[in-house]
């Protein structure tokens, strides 16, 4: 399995994080496995494959291409065949200005593109489906993206709330940004989640485990206690329940099967 990490155009740049292209290669013929973790990012996923994906949660078959939110439980999907997987991962704070969505409102599920944008998805697809290009259909993609984005100015508060929580990889103090902004609490809170789709407090939380999750990657550690104690956890047991709350498994069951080979989600932080 190949995967392969692309920086977004200039102008793509504004609401696109970076693009993904996951492809199965050329000899699999038998069920493949991809597995991927709470980033902090909503992300368009479009797919094809010689029998489709499926979540092995409820075996339910997914669209090809569609809009996912927020993600904080682990997410498994099996393929048969050779696939090709496109993901655009998007930025925290702009499903609002590219699909008139309140966040929250598909956090932890997925939502077929066609029924946000049903004029443009059918000639998209019929686009993508004409081209075995990867770059072609990166390209359409990008295009399509570029042509529904909102000229009003985004909602720049939340853009820089996301970018500083980001920054100091979840360990901020969350009354300073909502008095930065000049805002309630409670105001806060619901801005936030209505346009990134969960609490300042548990993006916070994604991001210190993105921040884990890299530095256990780069194995940059002696023991798990330093991980825990770089990333802001308060015990090695603080951060083992916090990395199993958000993969299913314990760090060191995680390495064992990222050692072996299992298809899990590089790691980009958000």
């Amino acid at each position: 399995m190949n995967f392969n990490s692309i920086a977004p155009t200039l102008q793509l740049s504004a609401f696109v994080k970076h693009i993904e292209v996951i492809t199965s290669g050329d000899s699999l013929q038998s069920e493949s496995y991809l597995r991927f973790f709470a980033d902090g990012c909503p992300g368009i996923i479009f797919s094809q494959s010689d029998r489709g994906f499926f979540t092995n949660a409820c075996n339910e078959k997914l669209c090809s291409f569609y809009l996912y939110g927020q993600t904080i439980k682990p997410i498994n999907l099996f393929s048969f065949g050779q696939f090709t997987k496109i993901i655009f991962y998007l930025k925290p704070h702009v499903l609002n200005s590219l699909f008139k969505i309140n966040a929250s409102e598909i956090t932890e599920t997925c939502l077929d593109i066609s029924l946000l944008q049903p004029k443009a998805t059918p000639i998209l697809l019929e686009k993508l489906s004409e081209t075995t290009s990867i770059e072609s259909q990166i390209r359409l993609i990008s295009d399509f993206l570029t042509s529904i984005a909102s000229k009003d100015n985004p909602n720049t508060i939340l853009q820089h709330a996301t970018e500083a929580i980001i920054r100091y990889n979840g360990k901020v103090l969350l009354t300073d940004l909502h008095k930065k902004f000049d805002m309630s609490e409670r105001t806060f809170e619901r801005k936030f989640e209505n346009s990134i789709g969960v609490s300042p407090r548990l993006f916070a939380r994604v991001c210190q485990f993105r921040s884990a999750l890299t530095q256990l990657h780069s194995y940059d550690f002696t023991k798990l206690s330093d991980i825990a104690y770089e990333n802001g956890f308060s015990d090695q047991s603080h951060f083992i329940r916090t990395f199993k709350e958000f993969t299913g498994v314990t760090p060191k069951l995680y390495l064992s099967e990222f050692e072996n080979n299992f298809a899990i989600q590089p790691v980009v932080s958000v």
